[in-house]
């Protein structure tokens, strides 16, 4: 699994270094990047990693695990390239995304998207961990799944939906581990994977399907607002310029993102930066002047303002109190 830590302080036993490939990518910083299979298929009681050119092709890992060892790169905060799709079973699963602590509780699912950073904090679980290469998720999927990149909750699932999604895994398990490949078996794993992403999608698609014509409508443009937030947030910083590109007046785009968000567009704009910062300010060397000039302001000093006022910490502290 891909493990991005922009950090220069890079936690990996020496153990572990001689089953991965590490490289050094310079982009304005150091960044080490462990390459690991894109497919593997593991049913012990830890995640251990094991790497077959084999099975390299299918673009998916599948794990089974109750537990993760504590030497693995699963337990420091990374960011990983790839969709990442968790189905537990039974069990209590914590892990931190973004500097949020996420809880799964008995048969639920939950997913993370490129580029979260997250990391395991405990487990006493049944689980399913899908990693997923962004080519095989359907755009459609992709549309619903990536407008939760600022807030999303595991979803619990009943034992109709537990059982179908187990059923599929373990028949996509056995396919990746048979012997020999053709052009059928590689359809028969797309359709697999494409049939579970689906089922997934789908539980953090409901909420629309029961909606009425204006609360959809309303949703429309939450999406298309977080989809544009994403792209220009570095930018763009005022409600009226994404009212504008979704040719929009502000206030009808603020009362349809607060009705389904409960939140204003301009606590969307914010949150997204802070975000931002907070990861560049825990995984980077780069001084506040340069995050500032990352995020797209000119002035460090209102940067540092503003992320103080919404955090109740200057950027200086924050990094001190949690690096």
């Amino acid at each position: 699994m891909p493990c991005i830590n922009a950090r220069k302080d890079i936690y990996i036993r020496k153990s572990f270094q001689t089953q991965i490939k590490i490289f050094s990518v310079n982009i304005q910083r150091t960044i080490f990047v462990l390459i690991l299979p894109q497919i593997m298929v593991h049913t012990s009681g830890f995640i251990h990693v094991q790497i077959s050119d084999h099975v390299k092709k299918h673009g998916i890992h599948i794990f089974n695990f109750s537990a993760v060892a504590p030497e693995l790169p699963a337990n420091v905060a990374h960011r990983d390239e790839n969709y990442q799709f968790l189905l537990q079973r039974k069990g209590q699963f914590r892990l931190m995304l973004d500097f949020n602590t996420v809880e799964m509780s008995g048969p639920s699912l939950f997913f993370i998207l490129p580029g979260q950073f997250h990391y395991h904090i405990s487990s006493d679980t049944d689980a399913f961990v899908l990693t997923v290469d962004p080519s095989f998720v359907q755009e459609a999927y992709k549309i619903i799944l990536d407008q939760y990149f600022l807030m999303h909750n595991p979803v619990s699932i009943t034992p109709a939906k537990l059982k179908k999604l187990s059923d599929c895994i373990s028949f996509l398990t056995d396919e990746i581990n048979e012997s020999g490949a053709n052009t059928c078996k590689q359809h028969i794993i797309r359709g697999l994977t494409d049939t579970i992403l689906g089922m997934f999608t789908e539980e953090y698609s409901q909420p629309a399907a029961s909606k009425g014509v204006k609360e959809t409508r309303h949703l429309a443009i939450t999406r298309q607002f977080k989809t544009l937030l994403f792209q220009h947030f570095k930018t763009l910083k005022k409600p009226s310029d994404y009212a504008a590109l979704q040719q929009l007046s502000t206030p009808y785009l603020n009362e349809a993102v607060k009705s389904f968000t409960g939140f204003t567009v301009s606590y969307w704009i914010q949150k997204m930066i802070i975000t931002e910062a907070k990861r560049l300010l825990y995984h980077t060397e780069l001084t506040v002047k340069e995050i500032a000039g990352e995020l797209g302001y000119d002035d460090h000093a209102y940067f540092s303002r503003l992320f103080t006022q919404i955090e109740q910490v200057s950027p200086v502290g924050y990094r001190k109190k949690y690096r």
